[in-house]
């Protein structure tokens, strides 16, 4: 519709001046538009090539703090001119999602790429139909994070997933400074020796699949139990970082047998069918892994206190009990390790975080894993994952003393949120291993 005007619209008024009369008149405008003539700002026409002034928070609507640098996955408010019809964006020489971008003449709002690059390259490229610029800023990198294999008993002559994030912005599988390799052992894992490695380098293994979230490595079919992975790469200032992890680490286990108790709890919640048993390895098709499973099956009632306890040998590699007391500082740089494997998802709660287990070693303080955040439930898919505990936490009065003899007990505990949710776990593995990388080393 085109603009219309309405003049004209005459109002006499008889105002009294003085003795007489005075005729006013007045002129009422009334402007309408159509519905062509309104343009949204996202919408509007760049007058030429696009200026950027500043990069700030997203909420920084004054443009009052511009930063100096931006992370990965942030979103952000550009400052500029001329911005609008954006065609291509990138930060840190990483394309951005421009079909998620907010823009206005003056404005772009748009999140950061989930990616960065090792060394770090370029700063902001912006492209619309009138042009492009370029803004100088840094897109932060961050730090490789890494904790191991997901599961430290995958079979030799298989592909095993690497636990972390950050794989491919380091190099993995496509740059040389990047490796993983394997050594064995060149002492046995007996008595009090630590771990001694061969010699050599070790033999260097193929990285199989790699992204920023995940990467998978091939396990060679002679790797020996016991061996060390290790992982080097360099950091964002050109420096060689390493990280070791453990590789099937059998003599770490801390039980041959798993001489098993239940308490009143698993029989006294009527109505509930929550067992607690002993499964040998390798049954129902379950991947072996050579050790006896603790098994926790059926259904539990809300609150209940189900209680399993473990009264056996224990077997630790190193002297790390005391010799005539407890002494929890012979725990220092030890992780408590199992494998766990659900067959149905462990149940969360949107009131609180999910009820997991805990666990506690000589009536010590019990340590409580807690694997699934409120509202997510946890879930392996059926395969077995290595779970890692500080062992200052499970054992926190120390280990049973070397001079004591008899057994050591190991309670587990499961005391559910939801009521009547079911639980299908298995449990197998427990065994206490030798941090290798001192970022790891945990203070009692």
């Amino acid at each position: 519709m085109k603009l219309k005007r309405l003049l004209s619209k005459l109002f006499l008024i008889l105002l009294p001046l003085g003795g007489g009369w005075v005729a006013a008149s007045s002129c009422n405008d009334i402007v309408t538009y159509g519905d062509d003539a309104y343009v949204a700002p996202e919408n509007q026409p760049n007058a030429g090539a696009p200026e950027i002034f500043g990069v700030y928070e997203v909420r920084d609507v004054i443009y009052d703090t511009p930063l100096e640098s931006i992370d990965p996955g942030q979103r952000i408010r550009i400052y500029g001119k001329n911005l609008n019809h954006v065609q291509r964006l990138t930060m840190g020489g990483f394309e951005a999602d421009v079909t998620q971008a907010a823009t206005a003449l003056d404005y772009c709002i748009a999140y950061v790429p989930d990616q960065f690059s090792i060394p770090q390259n370029g700063g902001i490229e912006y492209t619309t139909d009138m042009g492009t610029t370029t803004y100088a800023i840094t897109v932060r990198a961050h730090e490789l994070e890494l904790s191991g294999l997901a599961n430290e008993f995958a079979p030799a002559g298989t592909t095993a997933a690497v636990a972390g994030r950050w794989f491919a912005a380091y190099g993995f599988g496509t740059t040389g400074h990047a490796t993983v390799t394997l050594t064995t052992p060149a002492v046995p894992l007996t008595g009090s020796a630590p771990v001694g490695l061969s010699d050599g380098e070790g033999t260097t293994l193929e990285v199989v699949s790699v992204t920023n979230s995940g990467m998978s490595i091939a396990i060679p079919a002679s790797a020996p139990d016991n061996s060390i992975i290790t992982f080097r790469w360099l950091d964002v200032a050109g420096e060689q970082q390493e990280y070791s992890c453990h590789y099937r680490p059998t003599a770490y286990r801390c039980f041959e047998t798993l001489n098993l108790s239940a308490g009143d709890s698993f029989n006294d919640q009527e109505g509930y069918d929550l067992a607690v048993s002993v499964e040998p390895d390798g049954i129902d098709g379950i991947p072996a892994l050579g050790s006896p499973i603790l098994r926790l099956s059926g259904h539990a009632k809300q609150w209940g206190w189900y209680s399993a306890n473990i009264d056996s040998e224990l077997k630790t590699p190193y002297a790390i009990a005391g010799q005539n007391d407890y002494d929890p500082t012979l725990t220092r740089g030890y992780t408590f390790e199992f494998e766990v494997m659900t067959l149905a998802p462990m149940p969360s709660s949107a009131d609180a975080d999910v009820n997991g287990l805990t666990f506690s070693m000589e009536w010590g303080d019990r340590v409580e894993w807690s694997p699934a955040a409120k509202n997510e439930e946890f879930s392996t898919d059926g395969q077995w994952q290595t779970v890692r505990l500080p062992l200052s936490e499970v054992v926190q009065r120390g280990l049973r003393p070397i001079s004591w003899g008899g057994t050591t007990h190991f309670g587990i505990i499961l005391s559910p949120i939801v009521d009547n949710a079911e639980h299908n776990l298995r449990l197998s593995n427990f065994r206490i291993v030798k941090t290798l990388n001192e970022n790891d080393i945990v203070q009692p």
